[in-house]
């Protein structure tokens, strides 16, 4: 039963991750810190110019990680909350859980399906 829960776990996750839009949000991240770079190595703009389009993109960048962030917690909180709930319900208990989560067969062959799967989904 807990190898049930636990591949619905990793389904959470991958859906609360396609869901949330981590990759699309990452990447308008990684693509203001470049403009951000770009501006600071500008020869046409002026000191005062530069500093302001800093400033904007150091806010832009924080707000953004904290999305980030706080979307991430929800992927990993959500199957963290299954696996939890079947454990309540005495379907197994944590220990069986973790030993289960933390099995290197369980591991390898979990992310090899992630990987399949985001890539196919993708």
């Amino acid at each position: 039963m807990v190898y049930v829960v636990l591949a619905a776990a990793i389904i959470v996750f991958m859906a609360c991750f396609k869901a949330l839009a981590l990759v699309p949000r990452m990447s308008r991240i990684v693509e203001t810190a470049r403009s951000a770079q770009s501006v600071i190595g500008s020869k046409t703009m002026t000191d005062d110019q530069k500093e302001e389009a800093a400033q904007k993109a150091a806010v832009a960048l924080a707000g953004g990680m904290v999305g980030v962030l706080g979307r991430v917690a929800v992927c990993v909180l959500a199957p963290v909350a299954l696996v939890w709930i079947g454990a309540q319900t005495g379907a197994y208990t944590t220990v069986e859980a973790t030993a289960a989560a933390t099995n290197w067969v369980f591991i390898t062959v979990s992310s090899i399906v992630m990987i399949v799967a985001f890539a196919i989904v993708r």
